[in-house]
């Protein structure tokens, strides 16, 4: 029934979760924070645990790194003690993901390899895995292991496109698409960035098809193209700004001055 505490966290943190995907951030977050109280509320450790799964994971989305931490370790911490391996498999694989961002490439590898393992012991599939292997593709590139991601990028686009599994194909795509044109294969660099961001927008995904703005920003500054590069940043700028997502637009801001 709907009145019961598992229905109601599971209306109204999916709920807020989907917010977050649509780039209604704040809304989305408002949501979640209803959730972790209520949580907090009962005092009772497997509520708790998804609750900060719930939010975790859905900072996936919008890229805040240092709060998938924070979130996803509580949810570490409270899921130990009532031994639940499926929330322990996505906390870790989430902590290893968002840690890739931070730069934190070891302790990625570690947490990822956790969370991997425990899935073997669920039987190797398990809710939202798929983010997770296309999140393995990212972590690669972001530890400069090139060849690795791209192969990762490949297989996880073919399965996702397969199963209709936009986010994923579309983070794998993206990943691709920077590889490409880092080689200098500038056609088919900008069909798997299209391709990433035609999935994205096609599912409603605000905050994905940003952060792929911004990839292709880049890529386009690098090719002397400052206009078409400019276009591009302002635009995924005035998404995470409509979104609230205030660490996206100051990661992005940075990373565009570095790159200067």
């Amino acid at each position: 029934r709907l009145g019961e505490p598992f229905e109601w966290f599971r209306a109204v943190g999916y709920h807020g979760a989907t917010l977050i995907g649509l780039g209604r951030y704040r809304e989305g977050l408002a949501e979640l924070d209803r959730v972790l109280a209520r949580a907090q509320a009962i005092g009772q450790p497997s509520l708790i645990a998804a609750s900060h799964l719930m939010r975790g994971s859905s900072l996936l989305i919008s890229g805040d790194w240092p709060q998938v931490v924070l979130h996803l370790q509580h949810t570490v911490d409270a899921a130990e003690h009532t031994g639940e391996m499926l929330l322990l498999t996505m906390a870790w694989s989430g902590i290893g993901w968002a840690r890739s961002f931070l730069g934190d490439h070891a302790g990625a590898t570690a947490a990822r390899e956790r969370g991997r393992a425990m899935a073997t012991a669920l039987g190797g599939s398990f809710l939202l895995g798929d983010w997770y292997d296309a999140g393995d593709a990212e972590m690669a590139l972001n530890a400069g292991r090139v060849d690795e991601a791209l192969d990762r990028a490949v297989k996880v686009a073919a399965r996702s496109a397969a199963a209709g599994l936009l986010f994923s194909q579309g983070i794998a795509e993206r990943v691709h698409g920077i590889i490409l044109a880092d080689r200098g294969e500038q056609e088919a660099a900008d069909r798997h960035l299209a391709t990433s961001l035609r999935l994205f927008e096609e599912g409603g995904m605000a905050l994905q098809a940003a952060r792929t703005r911004v990839e292709r920003a880049f890529i386009e500054r690098r090719r002397g193209r400052t206009d078409a590069a400019t276009r591009l940043f302002d635009h995924a700028r005035r998404q995470f700004e409509k979104a609230g997502c205030a660490y996206a637009l100051a990661e992005a801001d940075t990373q565009w001055g570095i790159a200067i």
